[in-house]
């Protein structure tokens, strides 16, 4: 496995285990597992306790290249989600060509998944999510519960 690698990818419109190509634009859900607790300062200064996390955002030029980002350790902060691919785990990645961020995070949402910090990875939403970041219900072992379940039947254990 290449270094920058994920675990797992989900394409949801096919509905099966497939790596986006280099070409294939669109949005993404990445599965985030901090194993400490981390300072955030943007948007606002917040304590980011351990455990897993759902972050959606959208990849005009390309999903494989936003991922090789977000797997990166040592870069300048450009979105707020570095502020924590830059301390935790990057264990996998739902993706879209068809559905936009806010269609994951209104799916996120609606599961009843937690916005934990208002206005992370939303500040140029125009939907007016109160956030694209969740915080996931886990299990008794830690590991995530993420089932989606629109249209689909998701639940993965890492």
């Amino acid at each position: 496995m290449k270094k920058w690698e994920l675990e797992w990818f989900w394409d949801v419109d096919n509905k099966r285990k497939h790596r986006p190509s280099p070409q294939d634009r669109g949005s993404y859900v990445l599965l985030i597992q901090l194993n400490h607790q981390i300072v955030i300062t943007r948007p606002s200064n917040n304590k980011m306790p351990p455990g897993w996390y759902a972050y959606a955002g959208s990849a005009r030029n390309g999903i494989l290249a936003r991922l090789k980002w977000h797997k990166k350790k040592n870069k300048r902060l450009t979105w707020h989600v570095d502020q924590l691919t830059t301390h935790g785990h990057l264990a996998g990645v739902l993706w879209s060509k068809s559905l936009s961020e806010c269609d994951f995070a209104d799916m996120l949402r609606k599961r009843g998944y937690n916005e934990i910090v208002k206005g992370f990875g939303a500040s140029d939403c125009t939907n007016n999510c109160f956030s694209h970041l969740f915080w996931l219900s886990c299990s008794e072992t830690g590991q995530p519960l993420f089932d989606l379940h629109v249209g689909l039947n998701l639940s993965r254990n890492l």
